[in-house]
């Protein structure tokens, strides 16, 4: 990347959007579950995809201002399957060791719900650390929301990580924590329930490995039977000894319930 960012050494962004949480996920199956009505404390965390592109209408022209695109996707819990686009807005002017950022209107796409748009500014100015690095935390505000989440108003702080880039583009992971506000919407936050992750025990004679089979299922109180997920899954070959299987299973609403149980193969 030609740019400012690369002079300094900066890697991808890694873009932490904290939205500050009161509520635990559930990380196994029997938790409690739990709803929110109106409001929602958010923990969101995208996987991202970091480029440079044209600047934005609006943003200045000059040589020394540097523009890069950023999009994801993650699990939003008591939202979904969501994604996330939003430019970086910098200058790059040379020997400037030390500026504040500007942003365009971030949005975020929750499948087959809506979307909802935030606009961030940044107080603190950011003076180009070696990698690993962090920036923020920045102040955001949600400014409008549409679909299901008509309405939607609250705040959030993001922390930007970087990590690594090469040529103006490279990975990144974003996270948004704060508050979600939407008159009259209820979230779910009911995990699925989780069953068959029970212990067991197989015999062989004289092999090393046995090939093992079991049925591990999920249920969820809105969207009925969702797809679990074991790893070693069902029919691995297992070696002697204990081995433990942790299993998944995930909502629409973006809410995880976790199991394990052990087998153990024995002579």
């Amino acid at each position: 990347m030609k740019t400012h960012l690369r002079r300094r050494g900066i890697r991808p962004l890694v873009v932490a959007l904290l939205v500050a949480t009161a509520v635990a996920l559930p990380i196994a199956s029997g938790a409690t579950p739990t709803r929110a009505s109106g409001t929602l404390q958010l923990r969101a965390t995208f996987r991202d995809a970091l480029y440079e592109n044209a600047c934005p209408p609006g943003a200045p022209r000059s040589s020394n201002t540097e523009c890069f695109t950023v999009t994801g996707h993650g699990l939003v819990p008591g939202l979904g399957k969501a994604t996330v686009t939003w430019m970086l807005i910098a200058d790059v002017s040379s020997g400037l060791s030390c500026e504040h950022f500007a942003f365009t209107t971030i949005v975020v796409e929750v499948a087959g719900k809506g979307k909802i748009e935030a606009s961030l500014t940044d107080p603190k100015t950011h003076c180009w650390p070696r990698p690993p690095a962090v920036y923020g935390p920045f102040e955001g505000t949600i400014t409008r929301g549409f679909g299901r989440y008509a309405g939607a108003s609250g705040n959030l702080r993001v922390t930007e990580n970087i990590t690594n880039e090469v040529g103006g583009a490279g990975d990144a992971v974003e996270s948004w924590v704060g508050t979600l506000a939407v008159p009259g919407l209820e979230f779910d936050l009911f995990p699925p329930t989780v069953r068959g992750a029970h212990k067991r025990t197989v015999r062989v004679l004289e092999a090393k490995r046995v090939r093992v089979r079991y049925t591990v299922t999920a249920k969820d109180a809105e969207d009925g039977l969702v797809h679990a997920s074991c790893t070693p899954r069902s029919g691995s070959l297992f070696k002697r000894g204990r081995t433990t299987v942790r299993c998944s299973a995930t909502d629409a609403s973006g809410n995880t319930a976790k199991a394990a149980f052990v087998v153990t193969v024995t002579r």
